[in-house]
């Protein structure tokens, strides 16, 4: 039994009990509605699928204004007795995390698992002022990227232009080469929703079905 596991039995959940009789068309639509199953989706999709994604989108730094980590949600979906848990960004919100997710291939090379890529080599004013901004917000707008000027053009440039040039060069390197696919979404996914996982679903519906019965008598 690993700590996931522990904490969730620990709650009590599983130890909690309604203890009322109700009719049998109430105890058919109760059936639709298992709570215990609901906390333990809620806990796993806010919790835990949440605390895996953050460790890898900070263990690869893509931390730029946080979006990717504060805007991660959840959503459960009972049609009927059906449960769907869906974890992710809701439409529109972070539209940039497929790409850093699945990757775009660039002019030049690159992959994407997702066949996202660049058309041309040129980037657009918004990309240049983005990663300028990243990079001052980052601290990297002096270092990683060496300059193509004399040592006298290099004393006339003032800081801003020496930001706008990096982050133009750093713009066009990246449409030449493209964004490497992280795969954060996935690496979460694959550690949240393990065998621990569906033994604690197991163990949920198991006790959600004993209150249904123990209702109906």
């Amino acid at each position: 039994m690993n700590k996931i596991q522990s904490e969730y039995l620990s709650s009590g959940h599983l130890d909690s009990s309604y203890g009322r009789n109700i009719s049998q068309a109430e105890a058919l639509k109760q059936y639709q509605h298992l709570p215990e199953l609901e906390k333990l989706l809620a806990h796993y999709g806010g919790k835990v699928f949440f605390n895996a994604a953050n460790k890898y989108i900070n263990q690869d730094g893509l931390v730029y204004k946080g979006n990717l980590s504060k805007l991660l949600n959840f959503d459960i979906e009972n049609d009927n007795g059906k449960y769907t848990l869906s974890v992710g960004y809701h439409e529109n919100e972070v539209p940039y995390w497929r790409f850093v997710n699945y990757g775009v291939r660039g002019v030049k090379a690159g992959k994407s698992l997702q066949g996202y890529s660049f058309k041309n080599a040129f980037p657009s004013r918004k990309m240049v002022d983005n990663i300028r901004e990243y990079m001052t917000t980052a601290g990297k707008a002096t270092r990683s990227i060496s300059q193509s000027v004399s040592r006298h053009e290099e004393k006339q440039m003032t800081l801003a232009e020496r930001q706008e040039e990096q982050a133009y060069l750093l713009a066009k390197i990246i449409k030449m080469y493209g964004i490497k696919p992280r795969e954060y979404m996935e690496k979460a996914a694959r550690e949240t929703f393990n065998k621990e996982f569906a033994s604690l679903v197991t163990l949920a519906v198991g006790k959600d079905i004993k209150i249904f019965i123990k209702q109906w008598q």
